[in-house]
């Protein structure tokens, strides 16, 4: 570890502490919005990727948390489907409108459902797939560097597998992800 991570990491927690200091009746969840994209994006919007952000209201939340758990038990139950449907179309309109042919990446205010992939059908077939070709190609290389492609392949594959191109692709992240459900059963 070099030392301006280690000076980096001091003076992020020196400040996380200033803004605990400030007033000591911050309660965790005001803590954590601080640090939602809804407080951050318009002052690094021009450096970062199109983002459209739209309300997900109870009904919505409720869905996928029901969604989630029928999910973990392989139960199959239509009375959220509904609500589902209405955000797909919600998400692919959103899409269409900021003209997403390379696609786009779903996430909630505070975090995104990055854990709904190592378990996805896609990501494992990605990986499969950029395993293949590195076993072509690693004839000459140390075991350390392919320990790092491989590494480089789970982590390309984990990204593209979140990538979504309809709005019906944006609902398993959501639906898969315990991130995703810790955090609406807190907001609702």
């Amino acid at each position: 570890m070099d030392r301006n991570s280690d000076k980096n990491r001091a003076l992020y927690y020196n400040a996380l502490k200033e803004i605990r200091s400030v007033d000591s009746r911050i309660t965790q969840l005001e803590f954590d919005n601080l640090f939602n994209i809804d407080c951050w994006y318009e002052s690094c919007k021009d450096f970062t990727f199109p983002t459209v952000m739209l309300d997900l209201n109870e009904t919505e939340g409720g869905s996928i948390i029901k969604a989630y758990k029928n999910s973990l038990t392989a139960k199959s139950n239509s009375d959220y489907m509904e609500s589902l449907s209405s955000l797909e179309e919600k998400i692919q309109l959103a899409l269409h409108s900021m003209d997403a042919t390379h696609g786009g990446f779903v996430r909630l205010s505070a975090r995104s459902p990055k854990d709904s992939g190592f378990a996805d059908e896609k990501m494992k077939n990605l990986l499969n797939q950029k395993l293949e070709n590195l076993r072509g190609e690693s004839a000459f290389l140390s075991s350390v560097e392919i320990q790092n492609l491989e590494w480089e392949a789970f982590f390309e594959s984990q990204i593209e597998s979140l990538r979504i191109y309809s709005g019906k692709e944006a609902i398993n992240p959501l639906i898969h992800s315990e991130r995703v459900m810790e955090d609406l059963q807190r907001a609702f």
